[in-house]
């Protein structure tokens, strides 16, 4: 072994660490303007994949985006639009051809009726999709269910709006689908929103019918709206896509899809919400005072995408497939490690409470010891801690040499 570069890459990152919690002490101590932002966390998944930039021979399993580069034909979509000159803004809610893509897309593959012209809005990514449905939909006090384990985002976009984030269960016990009786004990008068993710970040599991359909049953029982987030709906294994929208509960489910992950589009920033009139008009006049409307050059390419060839998605797929048998089997065959078989996206969550360290402590070792990045379980709730989220959105190769890092320093 070599002592002196282990020593040289333990020194570069404890002082990333250290330079860290110094700043994040100097900005406790400054007054902040807004008192919204003190409850705020920031991403556990950027400040590792911070701390690992620099570090020679790092291999991250951190960050959840395509490793494929968008298809060609979108690409050259932008290019053309470039050319003639599509460079200016377009209607708040987006061109009126994308809408009636996307309205033709959910009705061909789900049997969806949304009318492009009042009942979906493009937003700037899922991600600005969520922040308008909560500045939408939340008032100061509010309380919002969100899957716990679930996508870190979720929790803030609540506190952002004022609101109060409230975790429910999806444990690994139940094969990290949502308990049911759980969630439903949570509601109170306070509760105006249900969130889900299927298939889920960070699990990698998609939900079953009869889940949906209970969560459907209890949105309207409680009278409740539902904001699904959809966007790994083709990057799914073994199972159907179900759209809880399918479900008898359109008119209270707030689809939120967008073109990063089945396209590899992460870059190009474009998501849509689908709902009713009276939905869609709440959340673009959030969305018209954020980010005004979505950049027009990536409404041209996620035109294309929609209308043009879906092979690239297929071959996307199959080899995620491939690379999530490979990464399950190995991290089941390493002692006091197991892993759940997640049927959606291109994530692992396996279980190493085994070890006795926290998420936290055990991801740092990991970039100390294997130079290899994975996201601690607790940014993603508190039923998260035990567990570290490994994305399998990367070459082969570097699956291969991060699991045989892994197991080298589990066994040592």
């Amino acid at each position: 072994m070599n002592y002196a570069n282990d020593l040289n890459i333990a020194y570069i990152i404890g002082k990333k660490i250290r330079v860290f919690l110094l700043r994040r002490v100097r900005v406790d101590k400054m007054k902040l303007s807004a008192s919204r932002l003190k409850d705020i966390s920031p991403s556990l998944i950027r400040r590792l994949f911070d701390l690992a930039q620099g570090v020679e021979g790092i291999i991250s399993l951190g960050i959840g985006e395509p490793d494929f580069n968008t298809p060609d034909h979108i690409k050259e979509a932008a290019k053309q639009s470039l050319d003639e000159n599509f460079t200016h803004y377009t209607p708040v809610p987006g061109t009126i051809e994308l809408r009636q893509a996307i309205s033709n897309y959910l009705s061909e593959e789900y049997g969806l009726d949304y009318n492009p012209e009042s009942e979906i809005v493009l937003t700037c990514g899922a991600t600005e999709a969520l922040h308008d449905i909560t500045l939408a939909y939340v008032n100061p006090g509010d309380e919002v269910l969100v899957p716990d384990p679930g996508f870190l985002g979720y929790p803030e976009y609540v506190k952002l709006a004022g609101g109060k984030p409230i975790g429910y269960p999806c444990p690994e016990k139940n094969g990290f689908q949502p308990d049911l009786e759980a969630l439903n004990e949570l509601i109170t008068k306070r509760t105006v929103l249900i969130v889900l993710n299927s298939p889920c970040n960070p699990t990698g599991i998609a939900f079953e019918r009869k889940i949906l359909q209970g969560i459907a049953e209890i949105a309207v029982d409680n009278d409740l709206y539902i904001a699904s987030d959809e966007v790994y709906e083709k990057l799914i294994y073994d199972v159907e896509h179900i759209p809880i929208a399918t479900l008898g509960v359109t008119d209270r489910t707030i689809l939120v899809n967008g073109f990063s992950k089945t396209f590899a589009m992460t870059g190009w920033r474009l998501g849509y919400i689908c709902g009713s009139a009276e939905v869609v008009k709440a959340v673009n006049l959030a969305h018209m005072f954020t980010t005004v409307t979505t950049p027009s050059i990536a409404q041209k390419a996620a035109f294309a995408a929609l209308r043009g060839p879906k092979e690239s998605i297929d071959e996307m797929r199959n080899e995620y497939k491939t690379r999530r048998d490979f990464i399950v089997k190995e991290l089941n065959n390493i002692d006091n490690i197991s892993c759940v078989t997640p049927n959606g996206a291109f994530y692992a969550f396996p279980n190493i409470s085994a070890f006795g360290k926290t998420s936290v402590d055990f991801s740092e070792h990991l970039i100390q010891k294997a130079k290899v990045v994975t996201v601690p379980g607790i940014a993603f709730g508190n039923l998260g801690e035990g567990y570290v989220r490994m994305s399998y959105a990367t070459q082969r190769e570097n699956l291969k040499e991060a699991i045989r890092r892994i197991k080298e320093v589990i066994s040592a």
